[in-house]
């Protein structure tokens, strides 16, 4: 999609979902430009459903952290994650928000009129210029977006194809090193012995006994 320019007069956008996506996106694009409307359709008939959403606040850009924190219920500056005996201390800021929040969020544009709401209304066909609701009404926009995510209402087979993908090394080298290089050979230990020494040995039956 092309940026939206912010002096374009009136953008129209057309949102299939009135989840977290549909809704985050509606939020965003009317917060950012006064001259955008946006229409959201959905299936059910409360927008946002019953959920909580947490996530780190690293892994959302810094440049959306005020706009995002009118959604955010709590904030952990820090927390413990354990698993199979181990523990591990994150100092990292933990957000939680949830579908209240998020409805209160949007909520000042549906009494404006800039944010028109079409439930209980199952969607029939979208293409890149307009919805076709159950009724057979169409709903037509600049921008059109598909934020209702997977469904699973019945068996769905997929074929996958997998392409091999393979590197083919030229020469490979392993070496290593004995576990202890001090060892040189088999001996236990070996003294060395002149000839005088030698007949000063005790004897055993007449012969000097070496080993004693």
């Amino acid at each position: 999609m092309e940026p939206i320019d912010k002096d374009t007069n009136k953008v129209k956008l057309v949102v299939a979902g009135a989840g977290l996506t549909g809704l985050m996106l509606a939020w965003k694009c009317l917060s950012s430009n006064s001259q955008v409307s946006v229409t959201i359709i959905d299936s059910k008939s409360v927008i946002g459903g019953d959920h909580t959403w947490s996530f780190n606040i690293s892994d959302v850009n810094p440049s959306l952290h005020k706009w995002l924190n009118p959604f955010i219920e709590h904030t952990w500056e820090k927390y413990d994650v354990k698993f199979n005996g181990s523990s591990r201390r994150l100092n990292i800021p933990y957000c939680s928000g949830n579908s209240n929040s998020l409805r209160a969020c949007v909520e000042p544009f549906i009494k404006s009129g800039r944010l028109k709401l079409i439930l209980d209304t199952k969607v029939i066909k979208m293409t890149s210029s307009e919805v076709i609701i159950c009724n057979g009404k169409k709903i037509t926009g600049d921008y059109i977006f598909d934020a209702r995510g997977f469904t699973f209402d019945k068996n769905i087979k997929l074929d996958l194809e997998l392409i091999p993908d393979a590197n083919t090394l030229e020469e490979v080298i392993v070496t290593a090193e004995e576990v202890d290089r001090n060892v040189k050979s088999l001996e236990m230990s070996v003294n060395k012995l002149d000839i005088k020494t030698l007949t000063k040995l005790p004897t055993l039956l007449g012969e000097t006994e070496i080993l004693r």
